[in-house]
């Protein structure tokens, strides 16, 4: 899973997907396959998501921070992951 999109804030190209930054993570730090596309469609139909890979609560891009098991849902309202 690849995107390439335009950085709204510096105007560069970034490349986002996972094969990206699975490398750098142990396992026992990452969600499972599953989990991951689950959180990811939930953030996809978000109202707050941001050119189409950002969160506005964060600033992260959604990709990598729906991976990372230690992280929830910023949104103020609640947790959308659970």
């Amino acid at each position: 899973m690849e995107r390439v999109r335009e950085c709204k804030s510096c105007r560069t190209t970034v490349v986002e997907g996972i094969q990206d930054i699975d490398h750098e993570l142990d396992d026992d730090k990452t969600v499972s396959e599953e989990v991951y596309q689950n959180r990811l469609d939930t953030c996809m139909e978000c109202p707050s998501l941001a050119h189409g890979s950002t969160c506005k609560f964060s600033g992260c891009l959604v990709s990598f921070r729906a991976y990372l098991i230690e992280k929830k849902c910023p949104d103020p309202s609640g947790d959308r992951w659970s």
